[in-house]
């Protein structure tokens, strides 16, 4: 999980930002609303979360997500911190099941190299889908 820091220390350092008060005004806050968050005394606004998620090129539903979490106690921020979880699985789920790779195009030459049966390839997507869905439910519950 980022933390407000890495936000602000990667939108700074993406536009070539020199200070937090560059920043600032960049995202239409003040400098002192930047030191207030890295001191945790304030949070931003979901739409200046947004604002600072589009600066340091993060996804802005997960800084949302992160967002929630710094805001919470107790049982709420388990709980946003298992929605964040869920979400970076299911993100690394469809990531590795749905883009080919170079491994497996490697492991598929080998199989063909090696008179083993390019079928053999099916067996490696189940067996890598399997796995990744018994992740999940892992996570999940």
């Amino acid at each position: 999980m980022l933390t407000i820091d890495d936000f602000i220390n990667k939108a700074i350092e993406i536009n070539k930002f020199k200070s937090d008060a560059e920043l600032a005004r960049a995202i239409g806050k003040t400098p002192t609303q930047i030191s207030n968050y890295r001191k945790r005394k304030t949070w931003p606004s979901e739409e200046s979360m947004i604002q600072l998620a589009k600066f340091a090129q993060e996804n802005p539903e997960t800084a949302l997500v992160n967002l929630s979490i710094w805001r919470s106690e107790g049982q709420a921020r388990q709980t946003w911190q298992k929605v964040l979880s869920t979400m970076t699985i299911t993100a690394l789920f469809f990531l590795f099941i749905l883009s080919p790779s170079d491994a497996l195009a490697s492991v598929q030459e080998r199989c063909t190299q090696h008179t083993l049966h390019p079928d053999g390839i099916h067996l490696m997507r189940l067996t890598r889908f399997l796995f990744w869905i018994s992740l999940i439910i892992t996570i999940c519950s």
